[in-house]
């Protein structure tokens, strides 16, 4: 198994804590949304979104901490419809770093 560097800096160690705070908010939302469509409410669209928004960010934070780190497969949540389709709720990723 590959050893990764040990956190270096103060700023490591924040995005560390941060990334671990995300998982467990994205677990919280993954595992206490209700997947049933007869159940959702107008709450449940801003959930997913900020559910794959984090998990988004997430991946920014580990590809920063861990560059050399395998690609992995992401998942996102996404409305289930109909029972053979799924809509994915969309998110907007802005990049406000100056060119």
């Amino acid at each position: 198994m590959k050893q990764y560097k040990p956190y270096t800096t103060k700023h490591e160690e924040i995005l560390l804590d941060t990334s671990k705070a995300i998982m467990e908010i994205c677990n919280k939302i993954y595992t206490e949304i209700d997947r049933n469509p007869n159940n959702y409410d107008n709450d449940v669209k801003p959930l997913i979104r900020v559910f794959n928004k984090l998990v988004h960010e997430n991946q920014v934070i580990l590809k920063h901490l861990y560059p050399d780190r395998p690609k992995v497969v992401v998942t996102h949540l996404a409305l289930k419809t109909t029972p053979d389709e799924y809509t994915l709720i969309p998110f907007e990723v802005v990049d406000k770093r100056e060119k």
